[in-house]
């Protein structure tokens, strides 16, 4: 108990309170409980409380207006457990103060001005937790908050009412609140030590109105309260407070029920430390509250939920104590700027719920660690209609969360204005009319973690940020959609992943751009980008600003490039890919292959462009994807690189545009192929290869279908392995890089155009097939040796060449534009040109060839080295301009097959016809066409054993003097009188034309080529209906040498030898109906030869007729036309014949008084041979005919039917007749129609008769 003063001389005792009187008599001095109901009039003030005075429980203190109570010093309190009413008036009020206060109450003290009155001069009113129904209305009450006080008012109760009333001048807070609420109403809190109010835990049964309060210069705090577990609303109504540091009701602790916080205008809310709203606990922030935080340390975490729904007119504000435009200069500086980093964040936790944030502007925060100012781990969220502004982290950070974004604006916050680390996967995200201005970062970042949730943007905008758009990095687990809004692009940042089984779609009118080139999108799920032709989908560079604007916001400080982003890569896990009227380019960064990469075929790229990237627009890896109506423009390296194609999987290319791209349109490495390429309506131009190139392996049966305009290019060498078939289809283009550019066929190859259709393989220089294919307009003309070559090795077969145009080839060690290996190649109707070497060189093959124009190759026509004796060669029409050498030439080695030539022609060649030289080791039929004769270059020998038959008609041209048609076998070169086989020199254009393509410079004569010569082995050989002429060269003894008798020459002509015509040694042949003439001697024999000479014409032969070199035999030589009806000369036994000379030992008599053999003496042949022909009827005739003859000597005859080219058809009849008539029928009904030759041949000579067979 404190003493009283020593000048107090009474002790009044009243109602149980001690009055102790100081030096005015008026005065009632206090101290001690108040056990009953008190009232403290006005006659009695003022009230001196010189010790603690206590009203105890139960017990009322009522202070009469215009009471005044004085406190003697600071350890002077008044408690109140029971009730105090202190009702002033306005005029009147109830003064609570120090005993120095001299203002109020008068000296109290009575030492005049000698003390003044200030803070800690008394100590409080203390209400206990016992206290009710207590009411402070028109109080002054000041200088208090001594001793340990917590202010000059503390109420553990909220049952009190402070309304109208001056809380002034407290060395503490004004009021002390411990867990009560008390009602605050009209009252002006002024010049508090530190707050004018301080709340320990508000009452949880009791809401908090403050209303119509002043605060002046309250040192902290205009009001305070550390909330624990609060379930109180708190009302701010009419309050202002100027002077404090925290001119507005600061805050901090834990809510944890349902509340509503709602602070007048500027009189805002203020966290002072951090506050928290716990889980299943509602925070409410009324229209116009602001709420705002002391430094960057203060939060305000949500664990249950948050509402802060302002209105237009009356937004809430979360904002810095700096920012004075927001809820007025609340820490009294009037000169601090609000800045980022001035607060920490509203954080929401996972399980918080039913959040919402509409009408709100929050700012200048994301402070001390925090990643936003706002930041969340639950989507359930709301933000709508508000500004986030000037974070010094992100506007807003949310963690597992989507949150629902409407209407709000981000502005001016350091990184970005949204960053959200992994999305809900339960809740579409949605941005929708949002505005982002000057986030210095990004307007929006998703950083995806297996996400499963949809983006929907829409309606916003973004400018002045370094990425104005919504940027994405990370991994996509489920099926979601992608939608953005035109003008708020997609960014990619850092790459994107589409995992195995996902499938991420983006909408139309979508733009994704790309930070940088190290970033890219991974498929490999499922990608779905179909846009429309008014709503393409773009995936484009940052710095693109043609497409969705200034994403980069620098202006136009930058310019898109390729290279400025990587690619979209689709993974061989990748199905079901779509990209539709899409944009595509600026990337290709990065160690891409292209801006668009594929592993797999589950793609359809089609109606989208795909532009100027660094590499190539598509690569390809194993995979064939669909293209179809695309724009491949501006690509640095190829429009499209397929490195090998998908064998499951035909590749279409369907209407693309190619456009600029550096190298190729299109290339494709083959390994191995087995699938088709289908090429329709594609063009390209400003390539270096305008079309689409290949090169590798094919391995299975494929078709390259190639459209008009867009030929296939062979870049290098393509293959096509045993086994394989590659067929290309009518009006395909094939050209070739380069000289050493090959195609290899190992398996088949089929190239059967039409005649409107062709196909053609060419230089990539030939602009006339299939334009500018290399891109230089006119720089480069097509020639030999652009090319290699096609190639068909001995294991390919079933090869068809069919209108086709081949050209410009023959490169790089190269025997010919074509080179084949095997026989099983047909080759028609088809162009073969302008090779550097051969069109075509043949190895033991043995091709078809028909209806070719074979034309102005550097070398031969064809070269066939060595034929396939299996199989007959045969060249029908075809036609042969301007090849440099021959037409066509074949070496022959041991060859055993027939050559048929059939309607060719040649023109503008140095050996215009076909060519040969080597050996015949089989029997065969060499077949040759008017006007297209055989060449023999160099020699030609039909081995032992062997035979040649050449067919009516033949010509066999030489080509000098040292050439040789040696027979150590057969030769049968039976003519008919219309069609002789001829045998001459390259240079006689009489006979089959000007061979040697030199018109009229060289003429034909002696000494142009060898001979043919019929050695001892030789057998079976037969010369009819020949003309041979101008040999007898380089060491030959005669156009004709025979030292073997089984030589049968009838109706032939021999002429114009330099030596000899005929040479006989040791031989006997039958030498019947010919014309020797023209020749230096016309016949020589030695060696006993006696030759069987049958009406022969010798004449004109400058030295002699016949010579016997062998003077122990006489050559039969009768019934011979010598040249003049006075018969042969020979000086002793026809000193006067006018005919050519005859040597000893030859019998020249009888003669023939006229040429021409059987013609002119009819009779005579007939009694030699012994035979005759007396009817064949019918002729023509269907299926029989009949044949009479008669004989007039016993003999033995064969009477054979003969076919076009001299072969036996049938013999009839092979045996010995006695004379007489005899008929013999021709059965013929399963023989072709035709014409035939009905032969009779004995010993002695033959008979022929023609037959027509219908």
């Amino acid at each position: 108990m404190k003493k009283l003063s020593s000048l107090l001389p009474v002790f009044i005792l009243l109602t149980g309170a001690l009055f102790s009187p100081l030096l005015l008599s008026s005065q009632t001095n206090l101290s001690g409980p108040i056990n009953a109901n008190t009232t403290w009039a006005i006659g009695g003030s003022p009230y001196i409380i010189q010790d603690d005075v206590t009203v105890n429980e139960g017990v009322t203190l009522t202070i009469q207006a215009g009471v005044v109570v004085k406190f003697l010093d600071h350890y002077d309190d008044l408690f109140v457990n029971g009730r105090l009413i202190a009702n002033g008036t306005a005029v009147n009020p109830v003064i609570f103060t120090a005993i120095t206060d001299d203002a109020h109450g008068g000296d109290t003290n009575g030492d005049g001005s000698a003390t003044l009155p200030g803070p800690d001069q008394w100590g409080a009113i203390t209400f206990g937790t016992t206290s009710i129904d207590n009411s402070l209305d028109y109080c002054w009450i000041g200088y208090g908050g001594g001793y340990y006080t917590s202010a000059m008012i503390n109420s553990a109760t909220s049952d009190l009412s402070i309304r109208n009333s001056t809380i002034a001048y407290s060395a503490e807070r004004g009021v002390y609140c411990d867990a009560a609420s008390p009602y605050f109403e009209g009252n002006q809190f002024v010049g508090n030590t530190t707050d004018g109010i301080f709340f320990n835990h508000l009452d949880k049964q009791v809401n908090l109105n403050l209303t119509n309060n002043t605060f002046t210069d309250n040192t902290n705090f205009a009001v305070m309260a550390s909330l624990s577990e609060n379930e109180s609303n708190v009302t701010l109504s009419g309050n202002t407070s100027t002077g404090s540091s925290h001119n507005g009701f600061g805050l901090q602790g834990t809510i944890a029920g349902s509340v509503t916080f709602d602070a007048n205008p500027d009189f805002p809310f203020i966290v002072w430390e951090d506050v928290s709203v716990n889980e299943d606990a509602v925070l409410t922030f009324t229209p116009g509250t602001t709420v705002k935080f002391n430094d960057h340390y203060d939060d305000l975490f949500v664990n249950g939920s948050l509402i802060a729904n302002g209105t237009s007119s009356e937004p809430i504000s979360f904002t810095a104590l700096a920012d004075d435009v927001h809820g007025g200069d609340t820490n009294g500086d009037g000169q601090t700027d609000p800045a980022p980093d001035q607060w920490g964040a509203i954080s929401f936790g996972a399980n918080s719920i039913g959040n919402s944030l509409d009408y709100c502007w929050i700012g200048y925060g994301g402070g001390y660690y925090t990643s936003a100012m706002i930041n969340t781990a639950t989507s359930n969220l709301s933000i709508r209609n508000s500004t986030i502004a000037y974070s010094a982290e992100r506007g807003l950070y949310g963690d597992g969360a989507s949150p629902l974004f409407e209407g709000n604006h981000f502005l001016g916050n350091q990184t970005a204005g949204i960053f959200l680390n992994h999305l809900d996967n339960e809740v579409n995200l949605q941005l929708t009319n949002n505005v982002f201005e000057g986030n210095n970062d990004f307007a929006g970042l998703a950083n995806l973690h297996e996400n499963r949730s949809d983006i929907t943007l829409s309606g916003n905008s973004s400018t002045g940020s370094s990425h104005n758009g919504f940027a994405l990095q990370g991994t996509i687990s489920g099926a979601v959609t992608f939608d953005a809004n035109p003008g708020f692009p997609f960014v990619i940042w850092e790459d994107v992943l589409v995992n195995e089984g996902a499938a991420l779609t983006f909408t139309p009118g979508t733009t994704v751009k790309f930070n940088d080139h190290y970033d890219d999108l991974h498929v490999y799920g499922s990608l779905n980008a179909m846009g429309t032709d008014v709503s393409p989908i773009v995936f484009s560079a940052l710095a693109d600003d043609a497409h969705d604007g200034d994403a980069n916001g620098d202006g136009s400080a930058t310019e898109p490039a390729g290279d400025q982003w990587g690619a979209i890569w689709f993974y061989d896990t990748s199905t079901g890919n779509n990209l539709e009227h899409c944009w595509i380019g600026y990337g290709g960064g990065y160690y891409t292959s292209g801006i668009i990469n594929a592993y797999t075929s589950d793609l359809i790229i089609r109606n989208s462009t795909i532009a100027y990237s660094w590499e190539r627009g598509v690569y390809c890896d194993g995979a064939t994807p669909l293209f179809e109506g695309n724009h491949f423009i501006g690509n640095q390296t190829d429009g499209i690189f397929l490195n090998h194609l998908d064998n499951a999987v035909d590749l279409q290319l369907t209407d693309n545009v190619f456009t600029d791209n550096i190298n190729f349109a299109a290339i494709a490495i083959l390994s191995n192929n087995e699938s088709n390429i289908t090429l329709s309506g594609n063009s390209s131009t400003g390539s270096s290869h305008n079309g689409f190139a290949m090169e590798g392996t094919i391995n299975g049966g494929v078709v390259f279908d190639a459209n008009p305009g867009f030929p296939f290019i062979i870049w290098q060498n393509v293959t096509v392995n045993e086994g394989a078939v590659l067929s290309f289809a009518p009006g395909t283009t094939v050209k070739f890089n380069d000289h050493y550019d090959h195609l290899y066929v190992n398996g088949s190859m089929n190239a059967v155009g039409s005649e409107t259709s062709p196909i053609t393989f060419t230089s990539l220089a030939d602009d006339a097939h299939d334009g500018d294919a290399n891109g230089d307009g006119t720089a480069t003309e097509p020639a030999g040796d652009q090319w290699g070559a096609i190639w068909f090795y001995q294991t390919s077969s079933n090869n068809h060449l069919e209108h086709c145009w081949i050209g410009y080839g023959g490169g790089y060690y190269t025997s010919g534009i074509i080179n084949t290996y095997t026989s099983d190649l047909i080759i028609r109707n088809s162009t073969i040109a302008y090779s550097w070497e051969r069109g075509v060189y043949c190895e033991g093959a043995t091709p078809l060839f028909e209806d070719n124009e074979i034309i102005g190759n550097y070398t031969d026509g064809i070269f066939l080295n060595h034929l396939d004796n299996a199989v007959d060669l045969q060249l029908l029409d075809n036609v042969f301009i301007d090849n440099v050498n021959f037409a066509a030439i074949a070496i022959l080695n041991d060859n055993g097959s027939d050559i048929i030539l059939s309607g060719n022609s040649s023109t503008g060649s140095s050996h215009n016809g076909f060519a040969i030289e080597g050996t015949i080791s089989g029997g065969v039929v060499f077949d040759v066409n008017p006007g297209f004769p055989f060449i023999i270059w160099q020699n030609v020998t039909v081995n032992e054993g062997a035979a040649l038959t050449l067919t009516p008609g033949t010509t066999v041209k030489f080509n000098d003097h040292y050439d040789h048609l040696y027979v150590n076998g057969s030769l049968n070169a039976v003519g008919t009188e219309i069609s002789p086989i001829t045998f001459t020199s390259l240079a006689d254009d009489a006979h089959d034309g000007d061979a040697n393509g030199d018109g009229t410079v060289t003429e034909p004569a002696p000494d142009q080529w060898g001979g043919i010569w019929f050695n001892a082995t030789s057998t079976g050989n037969n010369l009819e209906h020949c003309w041979i002429g101008y040999g007898g060269g380089y060491f030959s003894s005669a156009i004709i040498n025979a030292y073997t008798s089984a030589l049968d020459m009838r109706f032939c002509t021999v002429a114009w030898s330099p030596e000899r015509g005929i040479y006989l040694e040791n031989a006997s042949p039958v030498l019947e109906g010919n014309k020797i003439h023209n020749n230096v001697v016309g016949m020589y024999t030695t060696a006993q030869s006696l030759p069987n000479l049958i009406n022969n014409d010798i004449f004109d032969n400058s030295s002699h007729g016949i010579i016997n070199g062998d003077a122990s035999v006489e050559v039969d030589a009768i019934n011979t036309w010598w040249g003049d009806a006075s018969g042969p000369y020979h000086p002793d036994k026809n000193a006067t014949g006018l005919g050519n000379e005859v040597s000893n030992y030859v019998l020249f008599e009888p003669w023939l008084t006229a040429p021409g053999g059987v013609t002119n003496n009819e009779e005579l042949l007939i009694s030699k041979l012994g035979f005759e022909w007396h009817n064949i009827s019918p002729n023509p005739f269907k299926e029989q005919t009949r044949l009479d003859f008669s004989l007039t000597e016993a003999k033995q005859i064969t009477i054979e039917v003969l076919g076009m080219h001299g072969q036996v058809v049938e013999v009839l009849f092979d045996g010995h007749l006695l004379p007489g008539d005899y008929t013999k029928t021709w059965e013929a009904s399963e023989t072709a129609s035709g014409l035939y030759t009905i032969c009779i041949r004995s010993a002695k000579g033959i008979l022929l008769r023609k037959v027509i067979k219908i």
